[in-house]
């Protein structure tokens, strides 16, 4: 069984100036998964609980301040993966492996509006710790347990403040600056479970500043073009920690770039617009521990870049035709790709492979016959290959990028309507095919995943404040494989799965008062 609430409170303190807003909220997942060798049922039952407080105050002159804390835990009793060949939704493990994901945030935006300029600055703080537990244990010694333990800490300080505006020929602008700094410390433990020893680990510090602009003007009463650009410096340092040698700090590596992006827009009318848009992005590098068998303790894996190039028109629906489309495909190159791998002994490591190259199109189109239904069919497909690979993978020059899936298509529909003896009823339908791919590159990351079915029906009743709400999820209950990887020591035996939540039905009820 599992259930979920939450409740919400708006309070308003000074008439049409202050204002707060309380959120709570605790849902429980649960579990599905038996691990046979301990005789424990429901082990990957999962439990978030979390509440967020906002206010907003409007001192006048059109300024505005909005003031946001959230706060969410996240426990999940063990790992949320099965094993093939063992009977259905189970697996053999020696020990309980948890998960814990702690986060808390707050920020402060303050804002202003002259005409048609408007400023907007927001400074965040954010933390998140995150707690991995995996059991190491090796089959061909079941007796002498091993668990491995992974703490992550992560904090990150981020500024913006932009202006924007427009003028009365339609010339669009925005400038701005941000800043942001972010430290993460990564820290392992590994061995007999009464004896954890602490393992090399690293912390990676981020420091970035960065200036950016872009400016939309007509070229002719249809078309339009975007410039943009942003100017960005950055300062990495890389740790390693819990070393046998003591800590030891990395050079830091600065870099600054220039990231531009540009677009095209063209609209016959007010339903239909066409587009062409180039954009860049990268990652920054950092600090990684180096997999079994290398002979340094740490290595370096540098930023990638990714630039990609899409084209595109949309179609809106009006009051005579109820039909609305769109289309889009995209070219992207992907550089020097930042990959997360697992060497021969279970450990995960992060390391530059090679480039990569992403052709793929997107298509939706949507119906109403009826003020009452709706139904909208979409669909996504891509083809990848991965090129010029590093000298340790040469093995998997020219084959497919993994964890992309080939195809993706979906279809919905929904219906609402009224009746006397009810103020809305509101019925809908869904499905989501989500095809091959594979888990990641090489030996022994190159399993299948994919190739599965959703469907989910729901309903909801609507007699005035209050309502009833019916779900179904998974209605077929399918087994698909959501994702190939559960425990990095199991990897190599190439048979984890992580199924789907099998068929669920929930029942619900809200209120406002």
């Amino acid at each position: 069984m599992g259930s979920d609430a939450a409740a919400m409170l708006n309070v308003p303190l000074v008439n049409d100036r202050l204002a707060v807003r309380f959120v709570g909220y605790r849902v429980v997942d649960g579990g599905y998964i038996q691990n046979r060798q301990l005789n424990t049922d429901n082990i990957n039952r999962t439990a978030t609980y979390g509440g967020r407080i906002s206010a907003r105050y409007l001192p006048g002159n059109a300024w505005t301040v909005d003031l946001v804390a959230v706060m969410q835990n996240l426990e999940s009793r063990d790992g949320q993966y099965t094993v093939r060949g063992q009977q259905n939704l189970s697996r053999n493990s020696a020990l309980p492996q948890p998960f814990d994901n702690d986060y808390q945030f707050a920020s402060v935006s303050i804002g202003k509006r002259w005409g048609d300029a408007a400023l907007v600055s927001n400074t965040t703080v954010v933390h998140q710790n995150l707690d991995t537990t995996y059991d190491a244990t090796k089959a061909a010694m079941p007796a002498a347990t091993r668990l491995f333990e992974e703490t992550v800490d992560i904090s990150l300080l981020s500024h913006e403040t932009r202006l924007s505006g427009q003028t009365a020929d339609r010339r669009n602008w925005v400038l701005g600056l941000t800043v942001l700094s972010n430290s993460e410390k990564r820290r392992r433990r590994l061995g007999k479970p009464s004896q954890l020893v602490s393992i090399a680990g690293v912390r990676n510090e981020l420091t970035e500043a960065a200036i950016f602009s872009q400016y939309s003007l007509p070229l002719t009463s249809r078309l339009s073009a975007t410039l943009g650009m942003r100017l960005t410096y950055t300062q990495a340092a890389g740790t390693l920690l819990d070393s046998v040698d003591g800590d030891e700090m990395e050079s830091d590596r600065n870099l600054v770039r220039v990231i531009p992006s540009l677009a095209l827009s063209w609209r016959s009318s007010e339903r239909f617009v066409a587009f062409l848009h180039y954009q860049q992005g990268n990652r920054a590098g950092g600090l990684a521990v180096s997999p079994d068998g290398s002979d340094l303790a740490v290595q370096r894996f540098e930023s990638d870049t990714i630039d990609t190039v899409e084209a595109g028109w949309r179609f809106g629906a009006h009051e005579q035709r109820k039909v609305s489309a769109s289309f889009a495909a995209f070219y992207t190159r992907w550089t020097d790709i930042q990959a997360d791998l697992v060497d021969n002994t279970g450990l995960p490591f992060t390391t530059n492979i090679g480039d990569g190259t992403i052709f793929g199109v997107d298509a939706k189109i949507s119906w109403s016959p009826t003020s009452k239904l709706n139904l909208e069919i979409g669909g996504f497909l891509n083809k990848s290959k991965f090129s010029d690979p590093e000298p340790a993978f040469l093995s998997i020059d020219k084959k497919d990028l993994p964890n992309i899936a080939k195809f993706v298509g979906r279809a919905t529909a929904s219906y609402i309507t009224t009746a006397p003896w009810v103020e809305k009823l509101i019925i809908n339908a869904n499905m989501r095919y989500v095809g091959s791919s594979q888990l990641g590159f090489g030996v022994p990351l190159d399993v299948g995943q994919g190739n599965y079915l959703e469907t989910a029906l729901g309903g909801r009743l609507d007699f005035g404040p209050v309502a009833v709400l019916l779900d179904i999820s998974n209605l077929a209950n399918a087994r698909g494989n959501r994702f190939a990887y559960g425990n990095p020591f199991g990897l190599a035996d190439r048979n984890q799965e992580t199924p789907l939540r099998p068929r669920s039905i929930r029942i619900g009820i809200d209120a406002r008062f």
